[in-house]
């Protein structure tokens, strides 16, 4: 079983919990003097372990069909479009502060910085390009170009 699926199966536990702890705070409300017919709903009980998993399955399978899809593919592209501009930054910035201290270590944070820049440029020119041809198949969500 996939760890993401697993992450999810987690949170299907919390939401239970939260669900239940929402109705007890509900029915605490609601005690004393209060009007026939208008008192909380009984309380749920907890979710099974099967249920659980079903649950997370459900929105697990969701997620998978929209990362395929034409919007998720291009959400995708740009994440990581971003996260290389965010690194290559970064590394610039180290190398510009290096060259500020003028302290002799300049060199070596340069052509590290160098390497970095490289390495994130590459990635994000895939990303745009990812991100080029998921918008070929927005109009038509349901096809998948192979780019």
């Amino acid at each position: 079983m996939p760890s993401e699926l697993e992450a999810m199966v987690g949170e299907e536990r919390r939401r239970d919990l939260v669900r239940r702890r929402l109705a007890a705070q509900d029915a605490e409300r609601a005690r004393g003097v209060s009007w026939s017919g208008l008192g909380p709903a009984p309380l749920p009980p907890p979710a099974s372990e099967a249920q659980l998993r079903e649950a997370a399955a459900r929105r697990f399978a969701g997620l998978e069909a929209w990362r395929r899809s034409g919007p998720g593919r291009l959400v995708s592209a740009v994440s990581r479009a971003q996260r290389a501009a965010e690194q290559a930054c970064l590394a610039a910035e180290t190398a510009r502060a290096a060259l500020a201290r003028a302290d002799g270590s300049a060199t070596a944070f340069c052509a590290s910085a160098a390497d970095v820049m490289e390495t994130q440029a590459r990635t994000l020119l895939a990303a745009a390009r990812a991100a080029r041809c998921a918008l070929q198949v927005l109009p038509e969500q349901d096809r998948v170009d192979a780019c």
